[in-house]
């Protein structure tokens, strides 16, 4: 009975059904991709995840690592950032991928600084600035990738 209520608030068992979760979800995304080599990249991820995935288990079961869930709860800017992430994937077709990712990153540096300040706010928005474009070579440019074009390219 101990151990059960143990497991029960125990927050990095949570986390190894989230990522078993996230493993059986990748793998029917793979499965549902028809041209062959699309399947690279996502079987990398799916073996690299699932390597974590059995890490995470002996953690849990073998060495017994504990985290007590109440200690493990999501502060206020951190469920404001997993609102700005999940509301991005709906974004992507509406807005297009540079937009909607530049919006993301504009909302999440500003919501990790510990004070909005204008240098931070402005050090912020140059930083985006330059990821933006760097994501833009890399995508756009050097791997010549179709992203979502919405409203705004």
């Amino acid at each position: 009975m101990e151990k059960e209520k143990r497991l029960g608030r125990n927050g990095e068992f949570y986390l190894l059904l989230a990522m078993i979760l996230f493993c059986a979800v990748l793998a029917w995304q793979i499965s549902v991709i028809t041209v062959p080599e699309s399947r690279i990249f996502p079987l990398f991820i799916l073996v690299v995840t699932g390597a974590a995935t059995v890490l995470q288990a002996l953690h849990v079961f073998w060495k017994k690592d504990f985290l007590d869930i109440r200690q493990a709860l999501l502060s206020r800017r951190e469920w404001v950032a997993f609102l700005v992430l999940l509301l991005s994937c709906f974004c992507f077709d509406i807005l297009g991928f540079y937009a909607t990712i530049f919006l993301v990153l504009i909302a999440v540096s500003l919501l990790v600084q510990p004070k909005l300040t204008k240098k931070a706010v402005i050090s912020s928005l140059v930083f985006d600035v330059i990821l933006l474009g760097v994501l833009y070579l890399c995508f756009g440019v050097l791997l010549k990738l179709a992203t979502p074009t919405g409203i705004f390219y």
